[in-house]
């Protein structure tokens, strides 16, 4: 198993920075963090040859634990050829969510 994997102490220890960063885990996994101080879960993937990205949640709301129980759900459906659901935890709304479609910087 990689020795360079996230722990729950990492997370809560992120600052945020004057831009956007990632903070990687296994798998795809990462924490991206927010010049505002927002921390949140997503999933890169690879699905019949096309990149995308899988929201999971913010954290605290998820937790490190719960972040890698989605991701492995969401690679089980990805190895099945199905796209995974828009949001993991389902929990929280993303905003401005007409068409589900987010536009990238």
């Amino acid at each position: 198993m990689p020795e360079n994997l996230l722990t729950d102490a990492k997370v809560k220890a992120v600052k945020p920075a004057d831009r956007d960063w990632k903070l990687s885990d296994v798998g795809g996994l990462f924490l991206l963090v927010k010049p505002t101080g927002g921390k949140l879960w997503r999933w890169k993937y690879r699905l019949q040859g096309k990149e995308n990205l899988f929201a999971i949640g913010s954290f605290p709301q998820v937790g490190l634990a719960e972040a890698r129980a989605v991701r492995e759900k969401a690679r089980s459906l990805v190895k099945q050829g199905i796209t995974p659901p828009m949001s993991g935890s389902g929990s929280t709304a993303q905003s401005g969510g007409a068409g589900g479609t987010q536009a990238r910087p």
